[in-house]
């Protein structure tokens, strides 16, 4: 029981928040290479010799796909923990008892 929530813990809030994540870290390194990133257009990006804009525009459109991973990671981690957070007051109770 303690590995399927941690399972669900982790997998629901990997897919939950991994596209908002990646939009963030694209919009940080476009500002920190002082570059415009966007969802509406793709801008020239130079990094190390490579133009990088189009990669940058593609992960910061993925941002949108938090409207719908948010929804459903999320209580999937909350379901998750609940399932841990049983499993921990099950061996609490039991060595309890034993001890």
């Amino acid at each position: 029981m303690i590995r399927l929530g941690l399972f669900l813990t982790l997998g629901g809030l990997l897919f939950g928040i991994a596209p908002v994540a990646l939009a963030i870290g694209a919009g940080t390194l476009g500002a920190s290479l002082g570059c415009e990133v966007n969802e509406g257009s793709i801008h020239p990006c130079p990094l190390w010799g490579y133009d990088i804009g189009e990669t940058l525009y593609q992960f910061g459109v993925l941002g949108w796909l938090g409207l719908m991973t948010l929804p459903i990671g999320l209580p999937i981690a909350a379901i998750g923990l609940l399932l841990l957070l049983g499993a921990l007051c099950r061996r609490l109770y039991a060595a309890a008892r034993t001890g």
